[in-house]
């Protein structure tokens, strides 16, 4: 959660606090979702996650169709051609717009995409290795004003950069990635 210098104020002691926050998964907080099970050409993928959304809108956004394919890529590492197809079905929908050569923190290129959400506040951009499909960074810009948050636009308001993936085979094993000179456990 972010805070502003005025909303300490507000808030009475005027002290400054670290403005992070841990999140902590508890018990049945995690889930596995089968991308492998999803279909394999991209026009029944489209149709299986326009599918999914209608059954509890009136109506498919361009939203809705990024948070899907966002929340698919946030729980495994789809196969090459299932990450292909989520890519081209995001550059297909109208309303996300596709930016390649997009640079994360770490300096590492993939492809963005973004949506702009909730009335032209709120910028949401996801960037993709451009190879594998993984996610590689995601984040949140505020575009417009708030009084909530005393600071000028575009300011960032949340982010997540993902420096590696993979699959376990239980809870004692690690992810070992050796080039990135990362070790998971």
């Amino acid at each position: 959660m972010f805070f502003g210098q005025r909303d300490r104020a507000e808030w009475g002691d005027g002290q400054v606090y670290d403005p992070t926050t841990d999140q902590l998964m508890g018990p049945g907080s995690l889930t596995y979702v089968d991308v492998d099970g999803l279909p394999s050409s991209l026009q029944s993928l489209r149709e299986r996650i326009f599918a999914t959304i209608s059954a509890t809108e009136s109506a498919v956004a361009p939203g809705q169709v990024f948070y899907a394919v966002r929340g698919y890529l946030r729980e495994t590492v789809p196969r090459s051609e299932k990450a292909r197809n989520f890519m081209a079905l995001l550059a297909a929908t109208k309303g996300i717009s596709v930016r390649n050569q997009a640079s994360d923190p770490l300096g590492r290129v993939g492809t963005a995409f973004e949506i702009v959400t909730g009335d032209a506040r709120v910028r949401e951009r996801i960037i993709l290795d451009p190879t594998t499909g993984e996610l590689m960074f995601e984040d949140r810009t505020l575009l417009s004003p708030i009084p909530s948050i005393d600071h000028d636009p575009p300011v960032v308001i949340g982010y997540t950069t993902y420096i590696t993936w993979g699959h376990v085979s239980g809870v004692d094993a690690t992810v070992d990635e050796s080039a990135a000179g990362i070790r998971c456990a």
